[in-house]
């Protein structure tokens, strides 16, 4: 009998904006060295596939399984100022801009409270 290590990701809801599809993707087609932290872009009149933006990089420590090591997207949100803000197992935050592709890491205050 196997036992997994760790449990599968979860799927996480596409985002439709503007004429694209935003897609979390947990493992790759492209050749890109991690599972997890990707997000696909379609075209919604063609269904072509756009770009994959890795929203953050795994460092795997070469010493541990590889598996145990994946960080996935857990959520994703629209907001208001043209950006989807995307969450991801280590209680990171993101957000990628729609307008130029580009990912930037929100600093949150977990002891704002």
């Amino acid at each position: 009998m196997l036992f997994a290590k760790r449990a599968i990701p979860i799927r996480v809801p596409s985002i439709i904006y503007n004429g694209f599809e935003y897609r979390v993707v947990h493992f790759s087609d492209d050749e890109i060295e991690q599972n997890g932290g990707m997000v696909e872009v379609y075209n919604t009149s063609t269904g072509n596939k756009i770009e994959t933006i890795i929203v953050y990089k795994i460092n795997y420590d070469s010493h541990k399984e590889k598996d145990i090591q994946d960080i996935f997207i857990t959520r994703m949100e629209l907001l208001d100022n043209n950006k989807i803000r995307i969450y991801n197992e280590n209680d990171e935050i993101f957000d990628l801009d729609l307008e130029t592709l580009k990912v930037y890491k929100v600093e949150y205050n977990h002891n704002k409270y």
